[in-house]
């Protein structure tokens, strides 16, 4: 078997039998406010499952895509979208509009949904809650 290339991840057996993969992302902001490495574990039974996850955490990094934390809220999300996506993408009052709607309408219903849980149900439910 041949050895991946940087930014190719990793796939590897644990001792307990489980296989694991892991990719570096983007660097975080530590609590210290400073930047700190940001690494994606993926944990599986077989080593097909940890590749596939590998895989399709490398294919949303190509697109641009941040890949989801488990633990990420659709709050958390939202605020990363606005400030990384938006903020650079639309003009002054629209960003001022979308700050606004975040804050009065989506994030009180939405945001402390976990990313990954989150349904079209939960969306359709807050847009006929809204109507």
């Amino acid at each position: 078997m041949s050895k991946r290339g940087n930014n190719e991840g990793s796939i590897y057996q644990m001792t307990d039998g489980r296989w694991r993969s892991a990719i570096w992302l983007a660097l975080k902001l530590n609590a210290a406010g400073k930047t700190a490495p940001n690494r994606k574990v993926f944990t599986g039974r077989t080593r097909k499952e940890v590749q596939e996850k590998l895989t399709a955490a490398l294919r949303d990094q190509q697109l641009g895509v941040p890949v989801i934390q488990e633990k990420q809220s659709t709050g958390q999300f939202l605020r990363w979208w606005f400030e990384q996506v938006a903020r650079q993408a639309v003009r002054p009052k629209t960003l001022e509009f979308y700050d606004f709607v975040l804050k009065r309408h989506v994030l009180p219903a939405l945001g402390h949904i976990p990313l990954q849980k989150l349904t079209p149900q939960h969306v359709l439910s807050f847009l006929n809650e809204k109507g």
